[in-house]
């Protein structure tokens, strides 16, 4: 998986080739899936820096933006690599496709 948009993007990407619906994704990991859809299709920018800079986003609301706990449950649910989805930096371990 490459590099691709922001954190928005690498999500909704993550989740779709992981071949996962918004709902299956969402009752993994306890939100509802009017909120990961939310978050997929918000441009969350913001929550890249806050989270890159503290480990997780200043704002409480759970709508607005994931927590910790839940973008960590969804990188492992999609297989992708925690850094690389909050950045866009790294890619999914490629040892496991070979």
């Amino acid at each position: 998986m490459s590099e691709y948009g922001n954190f928005s993007d690498r999500l909704r990407q993550a989740r779709e080739s992981a071949e996962m619906s918004v709902f299956q994704a969402a009752q993994f990991v306890n939100v509802s899936p009017g909120s990961l859809s939310n978050w997929e299709k918000a441009n969350l920018a913001g929550f890249e820096i806050e989270y890159l800079k503290s480990g997780e986003p200043n704002r409480q609301d759970g709508e607005y933006m994931p927590s910790y706990v839940t973008v960590h449950s969804l990188a492992m649910l999609y297989g992708v690599d925690l850094d690389w989805l909050v950045s866009g930096i790294y890619s999914v371990d490629e040892s496991e496709e070979r």
